[in-house]
């Protein structure tokens, strides 16, 4: 079953003529459930917050089945929908992110990020500012997901010019929410050179091995002594499924090679 949703008149005109142009016409369905394609014009929330897994809804009020696949693409910022994606996504089914709101999430207007994505500040003028937009990305999706007991994991995750784009799959996951803290952190930048430091917000430590805050340490740069622009909090763990991005490489490089 495939759901095509959009609130703009002519895209919900294109998607129809999409399937005229494809021949699923025949295929079409304005059912919730069995299979079929089905075109909505409405707001993609209430569609995402109908389709919650029942572990956080009784079974009797979930109006209809999870989606194994999610891919949000807006104009804009994909920040409002992300609550109801962690929450309609099945248990290790894939949910795909784009926002073109790099404005914000490049640090042009660093206090729109913040009120976006979970009170996370982008940092201004770094050669990496790619790499803190999806990190900030992928951040605010796993703190989103942890409050209904989730992780994800990143599959794949792509920056150019004006957007962000990211694949992570979301798992039932209590065990790794507790441990959240150690791959959520801040980047601590050099404000006289390009050194830079990044540091979880928790760590393990203690004679009984518990979670605790990190400590700061430097608290200057080695380098030059001068003090740090702080931003965050952004996700540091991977980004990528490293055996996932080869297998694709593999497969273009055949591609070519066959045509």
């Amino acid at each position: 079953h495939i759901t095509i949703n959009d609130l703009d008149d002519a895209a919900v005109e294109r998607a129809g003529a999409n399937l005229e142009k494809n021949s699923l016409t025949d295929v079409q369905t304005k059912e919730r459930f069995g299979y079929g394609i089905r075109i909505l014009h409405g707001d993609a929330t209430h569609e995402l917050y109908t389709s919650r897994r029942s572990i956080t809804v009784k079974k009797k009020f979930q109006q209809q089945q999870c989606y194994d696949v999610i891919d949000l693409d807006p104009y804009g910022s994909a920040a409002p929908f992300l609550d109801g994606a962690v929450q309609a996504i099945s248990n290790g089914g894939m949910l795909n992110v784009t926002c073109t709101d790099m404005v914000a999430l490049g640090g042009s207007h660093p206090e729109t990020c913040f009120g976006r994505y979970n009170g996370s500040l982008p940092l201004q003028r770094t050669p990496y500012l790619q790499e803190v937009a999806l990190r900030i990305l992928l951040y605010s999706l796993a703190m989103t997901a942890a409050k209904y007991g989730r992780t994800i994991r990143p599959i794949l995750s792509v920056g150019m010019d004006f957007y962000v784009r990211v694949f992570v799959e979301v798992y039932d996951d209590k065990a790794g929410v507790s441990d959240l803290s150690l791959k959520i952190g801040n980047i601590y930048q050099s404000t006289h050179c390009a050194s830079f430091y990044t540091m979880p917000q928790g760590k393990m430590a203690g004679k009984r091995h518990v979670y605790q805050a990190t400590r700061i340490e430097p608290s200057r740069c080695n380098e030059t002594g001068a003090p740090f622009k702080v931003g965050g909090p952004i996700w540091l763990g991977p980004m990528h499924d490293t055996e996932v991005v080869k297998q694709a490489l593999s497969c273009l490089t055949q591609q070519q090679k066959d045509d």
